[in-house]
């Protein structure tokens, strides 16, 4: 159960607000994307409380995974990448990797572990391919610490607890491509002010509406994100209840200027001096709102604001001309395809946009900037670049994008618009053209101290969880493909930028050719630019796979523990027999192709 607290106030009282999310695999089907909700209930709260205390970092204990055993070292960067991806759009911008153990080399690997965690050690297989992983978190949370959050909405929780913000959904209401903080009453009373008709912190959050929430009569669909709560044993059922001091502070934020939402209170909750206390209150309440009823009479001013009972943050900011911070083609028959978070500064505004999932994807994107270039930021290898193709009317711009499986980019508006070449067509993502399947048969090295074959053929891409030899079909760690090709005859566009697109890889692969370390790769696309590396002929191409330690622990059962090459718990170990504990493909699967992207 959930202890009467003020969760917002007691992160207000921390040097880094926290929270943590969890793991559990469900990423890799198509329409896993949902399951994870309840793995990171708290997140928004964490941030909410960065936003509103003035504080620049919000943490998250981040990639938590336990029980059942076999789920040991059974994610890969690839995997983690969408939970960091959903933490990162719920206001979340610092990880505490969870976790690494203390391990003596005379342990062994993978090593004796914690019940708990990923175990971001030097023993996990992908360790020394890491750097790329961690500098896509690393450049996430670099740019969402920059500025401030940009919410429209500030949605007001009231003082009876537990007051608990809750997760990033839809919220009710408010709906799809526009955000929200949530506020307790400390906050209302000692940091709010008004600012040219907005709720403004002294940190500089602004907010168009202030929502109060505690007074909001029970929708459909607040009703049903508060069974939601009830499952986890906490309530927040809308209270009708209001202290004097808290709407005396509602009365001087609208009078000057603000506009709040929602139902009036009834009573104080005052338990020592309650018919006093309940007759200021209502007293107040009919200074606020007057004639409203909710229902015929929704709307009318006091003072320099606006006070509105009736309808929805949503219907009320389209009125206002505010359109949604973030649209997208087909978002109102699929509005969680994508999320995104926007962070403001005096020079730019920053978005954040993931697919969620498990698919390419591509639609129109509308932001609510205008007047300046957008530019398109990769995070994961660092690349920026102007988009192309886009238009801008009406305080919004609008772009194409194409984000690969769980993808994910930085919308950047921050210089004036770039010119571009008069009746040219530009794109913002060229489609790629397959010059060379590099087909046939792949030279593959183990490594024979962990009962990989030292070198052995494979006459097609295939997992190695199929291949005949045990030492391949057990194998945990790296092993290398080789093979030498020369370039198609035809030329190539000088204006063509050449890249080796490997397909599919399990689960983490660095590239060199022609002795050139080309980059590591570790999510989708499994894509690498060679222009600069690749020759006409005899080209020498290396390609370092290394998978999980999984396969190996298994095939270890079976065996003597004298024979075994992994030391770890026993309870680490499941029988293959009762169907828990399935090998994990391995290895480059491809098909491995050449391919040229024409850039204008």
């Amino acid at each position: 159960d959930v202890p009467p607290i003020d969760a917002l106030k007691n992160l207000g009282r921390c040097d880094f607000t926290a929270g943590e999310f969890w793991v559990n695999g469900h990423y890799r089907s198509t329409d896993g994307y949902n399951h994870n909700r309840w793995l990171r209930m708290n997140l928004k709260q964490t941030a909410t409380a960065a936003h509103i205390y003035g504080k620049r970092v919000a943490m998250a204990e981040a990639f938590t995974q336990q029980e059942p055993h076999y789920t040991h070292w059974s994610l890969v960067p690839a995997e983690m990448k969408p939970y960091a991806n959903d933490a990162f759009c719920e206001g979340i911008n610092k990880l505490l990797l969870h976790q690494s153990t203390c391990q003596l080399p005379s342990d062994g690997k993978p090593g004796y572990e914690f019940c708990a965690g990923q175990h971001f050690t030097p023993n996990i297989t992908w360790w020394e391919k890491s750097a790329e992983f961690f500098s896509y978190l690393s450049r996430c949370q670099y740019l969402l610490q920059e500025g401030k959050f940009v919410g429209d909405v500030c949605f007001y929780l009231g003082e009876r607890p537990p007051t608990l913000a809750p997760p990033k959904y839809l919220v009710p209401g408010l709906g799809a491509g526009y955000d929200c903080d949530y506020v307790n009453a400390e906050v209302l009373l000692t940091r709010m002010s008004v600012e040219n008709g907005k709720v403004v912190l002294p940190d500089g959050m602004s907010y168009r509406l202030l929502v109060l929430q505690n007074c909001t009569s029970p929708s459909e669909e607040i009703s049903r994100m508060v069974g939601r709560f009830q499952s986890l044993h906490v309530s927040p059922v809308p209270s009708t209840e209001m202290s004097v001091e808290v709407i005396r502070k509602i009365r001087e934020l609208v009078y000057n200027g603000v506009t709040i939402v929602g139902a009036p209170p009834q009573t104080s909750g005052d338990v020592i001096n309650a018919k006093e206390s309940d007759r200021q209150v209502q007293e107040i309440v009919a200074e606020i709102w007057g004639d409203l009823d909710g229902k015929t009479r929704t709307e009318r001013n006091f003072g320099k604001g606006r006070v509105i009972w009736g309808k929805t943050p949503r219907e009320i900011l389209l009125k206002d001309g505010i359109h949604p911070d973030f649209r997208f083609t087909g978002q109102d028959t699929d509005p969680e395809k994508f999320d995104y978070i926007h962070r403001t500064t005096p020079d730019a505004e920053i978005y954040f946009v993931i697919n969620r999932r498990n698919q390419t994807e591509r639609a129109d994107f509308t932001f609510r900037v205008t007047g300046k270039q957008p530019e398109i930021w990769n995070p994961v290898n660092g690349e920026m670049r102007d988009a192309k193709a886009f238009r801008q009317a009406d305080g919004s711009t609008t772009l194409p994008l194409e984000l690969d499986r769980f993808g994910s980019y930085f919308i950047v508006f921050r210089k004036s618009i770039a010119q571009t070449t008069a009746g040219k067509a530009e794109e913002n993502f060229p489609s790629p053209i397959a010059i060379q399947a590099l087909s046939g048969v792949w030279n593959v090295a183990f490594d024979p101290a962990w009962g990989g074959p030292a070198h052995t053929e494979f006459s097609e891409l295939v997992s190695w969880t199929q291949h005949p030899d045990d030492g391949v079909k057990y194998y945990s760690g790296k092993a290398t493909y080789s093979k030498t090709f020369d370039l198609p005859d035809k030329s190539i566009d000088k204006n063509q930028h050449l890249f080796l697109d490997l397909g599919d890889v399990r689960n983490v692969a660095e590239v060199r050719l022609n002795g050139k370390n080309i980059g590591t790769l570790w999510c989708y696309p499994w894509r690498v630019e060679i222009t600069e590396a690749i020759k006409t002929k005899g080209n020498k191409l290396e390609i370092d796979v290394i998978n999980l330690w999984t396969n190996r622990v298994i095939g270890d059962l079976n065996l003597p523990k004298e024979k075994r090459f992994t030391t770890t718990h026993d309870k680490f170990r499941f029988d293959m027999t009762t169907g828990m504990t399935p090998l994990l493909d391995s290895g480059l699967l491809g098909p491995v192709q050449l391919v040229s992207v024409s850039f204008p």
